[in-house]
């Protein structure tokens, strides 16, 4: 039998750890010298490794967990005298919601990032010591539904990232601009998206220029009482705005 407690993750589809617990104590009590514990790591260093053990002993040893067994190390310490772990203390109100935690760490990781990028020197592939660059850095998490967050806070430094996963495509503002612009074109009346398209980079109209187009626009003779609406359909010659240049700008689409 083999069995890992540290990845009792699927609790739903009936792997209980208690169900481990009890068979691996059953075997203790009739063959005592066939528990073997694995303790061997062969991806992470000694310094990291302690940091582990020390913060999953002591939940892992309480009531109905099935006991935490230290790991160690199997590749040698690193070269360099820095630490292979901290702790950063991430401030926030009482009674925070959680988005708003999960804002204010992405904020404190991203400064980080900043502060170590042309700082910090680490040893490239060829052996020579260079400062430490934006790709140098990976950032893990236990799920993806809020890296963007974390894109977000890198991108307003002017950091370049490139996500391995995550739902953090779809909040890009480009993917937003071509949803949008997706939209308008299958539903000429989706004023919605026609707006969000309008204010967008991809177009760059701002509040005050759309008002502009919107009181330029003639009226309907059809319907004298009607308010012209800016849309898909909007005809570009009366749609032409004076920029603050004084030149104009077609808003036609």
């Amino acid at each position: 039998m083999v069995g890992d407690p540290k990845q009792a993750i699927y609790r739903f589809r009936g792997a209980d750890v208690g169900s481990y617990a009890q068979a691996r104590a059953a075997i203790e009590r009739r063959w005592p010298d066939n528990i073997i514990q694995i303790t061997a790591n062969f991806r992470s260093r000694p310094d990291i490794l302690t940091h582990v053990n020390r913060c999953f002993e002591t939940p892992f040893s309480g009531v109905g967990q099935p006991g935490y067994v230290a790991l160690t190390a199997t590749i040698d310490p690193p070269t360099h005298d820095l630490p292979c772990a901290a702790r950063i203390t991430v401030d926030v109100p009482p009674n925070s919601r959680s988005e708003h935690i999960r804002d204010a760490e992405a904020e404190v990781v991203a400064e980080l990032c900043m502060r170590l990028i042309g700082n910090l020197h680490v040893r490239d592939d060829d052996g020579l010591m260079v400062p430490l660059t934006a790709g140098g850095i990976a950032l893990l998490a236990p799920t993806g539904t809020e890296l963007w967050r974390f894109e977000r806070a890198l991108e307003q430094r002017g950091l370049p990232i490139a996500s391995q996963a995550g739902k953090g495509l779809f909040r890009r503002q480009e993917v937003q601009d071509m949803l949008a612009l997706a939209r308008v074109l299958a539903d000429a009346g989706d004023t919605l998206a026609f707006g969000a398209l309008m204010r967008g980079p991809l177009v760059g109209l701002t509040d005050e220029e759309l008002l502009d187009v919107t009181a330029s626009l003639p009226q309907d003779p059809d319907r004298p009482n009607a308010i012209p609406r800016f849309s898909l359909l909007t005809d570009p010659v009366t749609s032409r705005i004076r920029s603050r240049g004084g030149r104009f700008r077609s808003c036609g689409t």
